[in-house]
């Protein structure tokens, strides 16, 4: 690959810049006075490196909103394709115990986010509660639909696992619809024509004390 050479006037563009920036490293855009180090090594303006981070992800998502749905499926394809032959080349260049010891890291590392996103969605929609009869055994606990459309949204958002679906409620702000109940509640109100036994008194079960109120689907129908 042929090395491109700067052309004079860039060359003096950025000594001007170094020059400048040693006497005074502030940044034009965010206007803060930083370090040398703060700003990148090479460039012809004044902005610092994090006001360029900055910038980078806003271009990125404007891009990206500009996009159609079919252009931006084809990007994600484009962007995972060069992602996973990256991938592969990085394995394929470590020895075995290096594999092991990576790939022991990676999931690790995986498991440790899964908690933290899981634990950040539930305790944004209450705790580890359920809303209907107070069940507090983490194993027993998901996240419901209230107005029962979960079907349709996942559909809709092509959310196929538990942990699509905490991403989701996160990158949305916790938005309101959605309820934490135990698997329990969860058949009880996919057979009971969406209203936990517990809330519409037909069933033979007692909420333990400590449960919260009539869930609104329970309201709207009494």
């Amino acid at each position: 690959m042929k090395q491109t050479i700067p052309s004079r006037d860039l060359t003096r563009q950025r000594a001007q810049r170094d020059f400048r920036l040693k006497a005074d490293p502030t940044c034009s855009r965010c206007g803060e006075t930083k370090s040398v180090d703060d700003f990148p090594k090479v460039g012809v303006d004044y902005w610092c490196t994090a006001c360029h981070a900055a910038n980078a992800v806003y271009l990125y998502h404007k891009r990206r909103k500009a996009l159609s749905k079919s252009e931006l499926q084809e990007l994600r394809g484009k962007i995972n394709k060069r992602q996973n032959a990256r991938r592969k080349q990085l394995l394929a260049g470590m020895s075995p115990d290096a594999l092991a010891k990576f790939r022991k890291s990676i999931n690790s590392y995986n498991v440790t986010q899964r908690a933290e996103i899981r634990d950040l969605v539930y305790k944004s929609y209450g705790g580890y509660r359920c809303a209907c009869c107070g069940e507090t055994e983490p194993k027993f606990l998901s996240i419901d639909h209230i107005n029962n459309d979960g079907a349709k949204h996942k559909r809709e958002f092509r959310i196929r696992t538990g942990e699509q679906m905490y991403r989701w409620l996160v990158r949305n702000k916790f938005p309101q619809g959605f309820q934490i109940l135990c698997m329990n509640c969860q058949w009880g109100k996919r057979n009971n024509c969406g209203i936990c036994p517990h809330q519409s008194g037909n069933g033979v079960t007692t909420i333990p004390k400590g449960s919260t109120a009539k869930r609104p689907e329970a309201q709207r129908s009494s």
